[in-house]
């Protein structure tokens, strides 16, 4: 018996649908995106900075209502959609950082490549600025590699079913790690649960035998986990009152909902997690353990 799960939470059985869906015309123009991801990314800023400027002039709304009545022109697939205030554009350079002195390779996901911060707040410090700042101070500077642009987690290409585009940014994302930590040597740090997760689970399942040894003699680790070794050596100058905290599926997954918790306790006197936030893990977890109860299908 077929078991397609939750809407939105099998995970697993709706890329194998798209991925068995697709056509060849989509497989050339995944593998070519994936090619190209450093130059999609520059266009990508680019769009980003075009859309700060119309929303810091007119009203959101009208940049929405002109994304629609695109998207039902040209397609949905193609033109994404402006649901409210979109954020800054990412800074077109990454913080300098020195090869010699890192203690380990920081790898700033593509999002925070393109996306920058809340369109209310200035452009500067960005995630990847702050992140280097403060490991810095706690005397555990990381370091950015030249070539990060254009590489990624390859989870874009997974989560659409796109095979070619997908095993060969999983082949060159292996393949970079392993450079940029001298054979595993340096410990690799990602400021985005969901690519680590992605790299983590389901890289390895995608990759030959001796790209699959080398990513287990990597040590990768998220960003909390990162943050959460850095406190020992940070002080907390001014606390906030309370912070509300989100885990997400991938947080939950990867065991990190602890250290968040962790982090949050340090930079606040109250931390809560509001009801309702972890129900789509918790039913994703259910429906998993009732499909194990069931047997194979």
């Amino acid at each position: 018996m077929l078991h397609a799960g939750p809407v939105g939470e099998g995970g697993p059985e709706v890329k194998g649908f798209r991925r068995a869906e697709s056509t060849t015309s989509r497989e050339h123009a995944g593998l070519a995106a994936a090619k190209h991801w450093g130059q999609i990314e520059r266009l990508a800023r680019t769009a980003m900075s075009t859309v700060d400027g119309v929303q810091s002039r007119i009203d959101v709304k009208v940049l929405t209502e002109l994304t629609d009545a695109a998207r039902c022109v040209v397609s949905s697939d193609l033109i994404p959609s402006v649901p409210g205030p979109m954020p800054h554009p990412a800074p077109a350079h990454l913080p300098h950082t020195e090869r010699r002195s890192g203690c380990a390779v920081y790898f700033p996901a593509c999002i925070n490549r393109i996306f920058g911060r809340d369109p209310d707040k200035p452009c500067t410090p960005s995630l990847p600025e702050a992140f280097v700042s403060l490991s810095a101070r706690a005397g555990m500077p990381l370091w950015i590699p030249d070539d990060v642009r254009g590489l990624c987690c390859s989870t874009p290409w997974a989560s659409k079913g796109l095979a070619d585009g997908h095993q060969w940014m999983a082949d060159a994302i292996c393949d970079a790690f392993w450079r940029w930590t001298d054979h595993g040597s340096l410990p690799i740090v990602i400021d985005a649960a969901s690519c680590t997760h992605g790299l983590l689970e389901d890289v390895a399942k995608h990759i030959d035998d001796s790209r699959r040894a080398r990513m287990g003699a990597m040590s990768i680790r998220d960003s909390i986990t990162w943050c959460r070794d850095l406190l020992p050596h940070l002080s907390a100058n001014r606390k906030l009152e309370t912070v509300a905290l989100h885990p997400t599926c991938s947080t939950t997954r990867l065991g990190l909902n602890r250290d968040l918790r962790t982090i949050a306790s340090f930079l606040a006197d109250t931390t809560v997690v509001p009801v309702g936030t972890t129900s789509g893990c918790r039913r994703l977890r259910m429906w998993k353990r009732g499909r194990a109860a069931d047997g194979p299908s």
